[in-house]
């Protein structure tokens, strides 16, 4: 890659640099190509970082519902087995129980549509926030300004 630094006195010289360009930004069009405009890539970055955001957000719903609701109801079906001592658990499964009710909860969560997820994505998002109400407020004063 090359790219003009400045050189002795101000002038600009042509230096090749050893990094290659970052992925997705070749240094050659394919023939009959437009070149993109720097808005373009620009938009192209927002709408990756905009995604990115909305996936992590998704997560993070899932994992809290699934560790505040799916999680103790699968503990409490687990220890409230009545089976008989063949089929009862173990030391290890009383042991690695939880990490098996945590594998499940997330599985349950994610390859389910819970509307409760959805709930917590947008309060966590920001996109379920209500103005909150101020009429009784403002009525209050105008009522104890006039006495």
């Amino acid at each position: 890659m090359t790219v003009a630094l400045p050189g002795p006195e101000g002038a600009l010289t042509m230096r090749a640099l050893a990094s290659p360009p970052p992925a997705g930004y070749p240094l050659s069009r394919a023939p009959g190509e437009t070149p993109r405009s720097f808005a373009t890539h620009l938009s192209a970055a927002s709408t990756t970082a905009a995604t990115a955001r909305a996936d992590e957000g998704r997560k993070a719903a899932e994992s809290l519902v699934a560790s505040t609701f799916v999680v103790p109801v699968l503990a409490m079906l687990r220890e409230t087995s009545q089976a008989a001592e063949p089929f009862a658990p173990g030391a290890a499964e009383r042991r690695f129980g939880p990490l098996l009710d945590q594998q499940l909860a997330d599985r349950i969560v994610s390859g389910a549509n819970f509307g409760l997820v959805d709930r917590v994505q947008e309060h966590l998002s920001g996109a379920g926030r209500v103005a909150p109400d101020t009429s009784g407020l403002l009525i209050g004063r105008a009522i104890h300004a006039d006495a």
